[in-house]
């Protein structure tokens, strides 16, 4: 096994091992059944708005009660996001590790793949995590690069498996 294939598979074990301490993290720390609060909340801010009826104050605060709840809906799903894109990623690049000088035999890319691999599977996580944290803008971007790294990366790697790698040529 090249020092390439070890590095991947290393970075992949530990994407995974920080996607996980983030999810356990997330359940500890910030609150582990959010999902039936916010199932409550709901039910409370449209029970209220079927017994108030149409006046303006009561509609205005229910709006905004409703809007609350749909704002902490928000931050747990890209939570729970980057939980889960770290270890999905962190398993893709494990298993592209194994794989890395077949998929890669002829290339002279290979190390140029494998960081920009490592680097976007640990940057597209950490975006989702920002935007969870609410630096949302910073975390966009840093999704977006992550995203464009690892979409970029496995496309060439297909490319180069099925022999229409235009670059190597």
């Amino acid at each position: 096994m090249e020092k390439l294939q070890l590095r991947l598979i290393i970075t992949g074990l530990v994407i995974i091992l920080v996607g996980f301490l983030y999810g356990m993290f997330h359940t500890i720390a910030v609150d582990h059944a959010p999902r039936l609060q916010l199932r409550e909340d709901y039910q409370v801010a449209f029970t209220q708005a079927a017994d108030s009826g149409l006046d303006d104050r009561t509609s205005q605060s229910t709006l905004n009660s409703i809007d609350s709840v749909n704002v902490r809906s928000v931050e747990y799903q890209r939570a729970i996001g980057a939980h889960t894109h770290a270890i999905y990623l962190g398993l893709m690049i494990i298993i592209l590790g194994l794989v890395f000088n077949f998929a890669l035999a002829n290339s002279r890319y290979k190390s140029h793949i494998a960081i920009s691999l490592g680097a976007g599977t640990v940057i597209y996580p950490l975006g989702l995590a920002l935007q969870a944290s609410g630096l949302i803008k910073a975390g966009e971007v840093f999704a977006l690069l992550g995203s464009v790294a690892v979409i970029g990366c496995i496309g060439f790697i297909v490319l180069n498996l099925l022999g229409k790698n235009p670059v190597d040529e």
